[in-house]
């Protein structure tokens, strides 16, 4: 039989008429029958592995055609096929966002009040490898407080689980296969693998996470992570892309790389580009409610960042005066980062012009002006 499975469908019928007589009609239509179905499987296991998901080589004129921009679970934020990594410091909110996204997801709500969404999505299963139940129902109960629905929204204690390793992957397939979520939140992923400085440990979650995205119907993976631990004497802002955990895969496979702050949210790195043609910048508000859900809101205008800077100047001046020169300032009390220290001395320089401020002695320090 596996002989016949070789022959060419079209040469079976002749084959087996020369093995039969007359009276083995029917007999010969269930070897048939058989033989087919034996040489449709081989044919099937000739193709390449992943031959269902391509549609195979596309000519160069027609690239693009089935690409709808910046669509997925929440337009421009969460696209198809992608894996969004949202980087916070510890106690910066990652958990509470993520357990937001995954309410409104399933609520079919406008993702932080900005990105929208097609309709209720769902199931969303959450993979928790730090909390505890009794965190998670903390987490629960803040969600319904703030006015959200839990509905749709799935946990799971995965604490203890190395989801770098075949087993801990192989635990978790399964349960993804039994729930079929179309969004799987990751919380937090630098400490779901037994080495996450290095890439032979993050690069098989990153694998494994993809294969969820290809293979099992999940449409878009959100990780949480933790930028590295700050040495001793570095400053508590600034933050960079380089920054970014010790193994190069988390930012090389990541799709989208997002970075929370206390007040806004900053693009890191994202494929396609949406978020920066969306708000002209890479830089979004990110708003905090004491009793509704966070809002994510576009880039403010120059006038308003101005109006910003001003006033923690003048408030940090009276707080200390005669304390801080400009540049201990703007380096050391407010920590600006580098790259805007620039606009803010140039803030500085105005308010001591229109006498709002005042540089007194020989080293400048800075003093409530008389129009202050």
């Amino acid at each position: 039989m596996y002989c016949v499975a070789w022959c060419c469908l079209d040469d079976l019928h002749d084959t087996v008429d020369k093995l039969l007589d007359e009276d083995g009609e029917a007999w010969r239509e269930g070897v048939v029958e058989e033989a087919e179905s034996i040489v449709s499987e081989a044919a099937g296991e000739l193709r390449p592995e992943d031959a269902e998901d391509h549609v195979g080589p596309i000519p160069l004129t027609d690239l693009g055609g089935r690409i709808r921009p910046g669509e997925g679970v929440a337009r421009d934020l969460l696209l198809d096929g992608q894996i969004v990594t949202v980087v916070g410091e510890e106690g910066e909110g990652k958990s509470t966002l993520a357990w937001q996204v995954a309410c409104q997801l399933a609520g079919g709500e406008d993702v932080c009040g900005h990105f929208e969404v097609e309709g209720p999505i769902g199931p969303i299963l959450i993979i928790d490898v730090e909390q505890s139940e009794e965190d998670a129902v903390i987490l629960r109960d803040d969600m319904i407080a703030r006015g959200l629905k839990v509905d749709g929204v799935l946990w799971l204690d995965a604490q203890g689980k190395a989801l770098d390793t075949p087993a801990d992957q192989k635990w978790l397939r399964a349960y993804v296969r039994a729930v079929r979520p179309l969004v799987v939140i990751l919380d937090t992923g630098t400490e779901s693998v037994t080495r996450p400085r290095e890439d032979e440990s993050v690069k098989p979650l990153f694998v494994f996470l993809n294969s969820l995205l290809k293979n099992e119907g999940v449409r878009t993976v959100v990780i949480t992570a933790q930028p590295r631990k700050r040495s001793n004497g570095e400053p508590d802002a600034g933050r960079r892309f380089d920054d970014l955990f010790g193994s190069r895969v988390w930012k090389g496979r990541s799709s989208a790389v997002l970075y929370l702050e206390e007040r806004r949210i900053v693009v890191w790195k994202q494929r396609g580009g949406y978020l920066r043609r969306r708000w002209g910048t890479t830089i979004g508000q990110y708003v905090r409610s004491d009793d509704g859900p966070a809002t994510i809101q576009g880039p403010r205008s120059d006038a308003e960042i101005e109006e910003e800077r001003r006033s923690q100047v003048l408030i940090t001046v009276r707080m200390k005066p005669g304390q801080l020169s400009k540049s201990s300032l703007i380096e050391e009390e407010l920590r600006i980062p580098g790259p805007y220290r620039a606009a803010w001395r140039k803030t500085v320089e105005a308010l001591i012009a229109e006498g709002h401020i005042e540089a007194r002695g020989q080293y400048h320090r800075l003093q409530p002006g008389h129009s202050a």
